[in-house]
This record gives C-alpha cells, sequence and structure tokens, in this order.
C-alpha cells in the first residue's frame, strides 16, 4: 500500500498560494509526515516542495537506484526509494548525519545512515507512479485556483509530471 495525505493551509499573505500545508506518505504500515484535522502552523511543510522532489525521484528511478529525497523541513531526514526489482521498490525514512548542501534529491549512498523505522515497506512501482500523479495532479489543480495557471511553480510540476508520464509510457512499450 502507498497513501499520499495532503491538507492546504488557508494563508492569504503567501505570495505563491498553495505551498504550505501537511503532507504524509502512508507506505505500508508505517507514516512519515503530520496530517491533522485542523490546521496548526506549527506542523506545516512545503506541500509543494515534497511534490516537486517525488515527482523528481520517481523519473529518476527509472534509471537510477537508489534515490532519496530530503524532507525540506528536517535537517537530516530523507526518504529513501530503492528499486528491488522492474516492479517493486522499497521505501523508508532514513536520517544522516552528513550535510550535503541543497539537494533535495539525490542517488548517490547516504554517509552513515540510520534507519530509525526499522524495516523497508515494499510497494509496486505502477502503485507509486499512479498515487503520486493522482495526488499531484490534484494538487495542480488546486493550485490553478488559488494562483494564475502560469505561474512558474505550477508549471514546472506540470513538466515534472509529463517527464514522469511520457518515461512511464515508454517503459511500457
Amino acid at each position: 500500500m502507498f497513501h499520499i495525505n495532503y491538507k492546504l493551509f488557508n494563508q492569504d499573505q503567501e505570495k505563491f498560494k498553495g505551498e504550505s500545508g501537511y503532507f504524509q506518505l502512508i507506505f505500508n504500515q508505517s507514516e512519515y509526515g503530520v496530517f491533522l484535522q485542523h490546521e496548526l502552523e506549527v506542523f506545516s511543510v512545503s506541500v509543494y516542495q515534497w511534490f516537486h522532489d517525488l515527482l523528481e525521484a520517481a523519473t529518476l528511478l527509472k534509471e537510477q537506484s537508489p534515490v532519496f529525497v530530503k524532507d525540506p523541513d528536517v535537517l537530516s531526514a530523507w526518504i529513501e526509494l530503492r528499486k528491488l526489482d522492474s516492479e517493486v521498490i522499497s521505501i523508508c525514512e532514513v536520517h544522516s548525519g552528513h550535510l550535503y548542501g541543497q539537494e533535495a534529491v539525490r542517488c548517490e549512498e547516504l554517509a552513515r545512515p540510520t534507519y530509525p523505522r526499522g524495516s523497508h515497506n515494499f510497494v509496486s512501482i505502477k502503485l507509486f507512479n499512479s498515487e503520486l500523479l493522482e495526488k499531484v495532479q490534484q494538487y495542480v489543480h488546486q493550485l490553478k485556483r488559488l494562483n494564475s495557471s502560469d505561474h512558474p511553480a505550477v508549471l514546472a510540476l506540470e513538466s515534472l509530471m509529463t517527464e514522469l508520464e511520457v518515461s512511464q509510457i515508454n517503459q511500457a512499450m
């Protein structure tokens, strides 16, 4: 099982509306991120950054493994995506005390990784990509209602979505 939950906060003062809120990944019995019914600013994260980075990682995963996605709001936390075969990936939380600069997505192994949640979670690549694309499409639709359709952030997400969709079509051939 793989599922993404997100909720946008109503922050009218933001230049880019819809950037922040709750973001949670659920893979099998593990959860990463906070998702509450009411808005608490202290738990707000960059929903936009999560979707952007996961799309980039999913595209990279076609040719490379592992791929690490940096939690944009936690200094040493990453989500590891490791292709086990052509149909299954392992997803888990990993921490590394080593600072890597501004890289949000990387393919090189992390230095001295620790896995606080223990076991790896196995997910179908098809399910992962399908859930990601579905939620990003919903998110982009919301962004277009809150901002203009030609906002650079909206266009960037649409471009990454198209890239992942094309790579899925090419892989199916």
